[in-house]
């Protein structure tokens, strides 16, 4: 049991407060991380489909088209920090 002492239960609350803080920090950087999973998945998804659209525009060779979706992916894990 702990004594009732005004000064030990708000050192206890202190102490819980700063845990709850600290949980929050954790489940949101693991919500923030699984979001950027999403975001990146979302644009690896269509990054073939914007060379196969250049490749049409612009009148790219086979080559051209997969540099294009190379510098893409590129630029999307720069973007991205991966």
């Amino acid at each position: 049991a702990i004594a009732h002492y005004p000064e030990i239960i708000k050192e206890i609350r202190l102490a819980i407060q700063e845990c709850g803080r600290r949980l929050g920090i954790y489940v949101r950087r693991g919500q923030r991380e699984a979001m950027e999973a999403k975001k990146l998945s979302y644009i690896e998804k269509y990054i073939p489909h914007i060379g196969i659209a250049l490749k049409e525009i612009l009148k790219l060779s086979d080559k051209e088209e997969k540099d294009v979706v190379a510098t893409l992916r590129d630029t999307l894990e720069r973007s991205r920090n991966l």
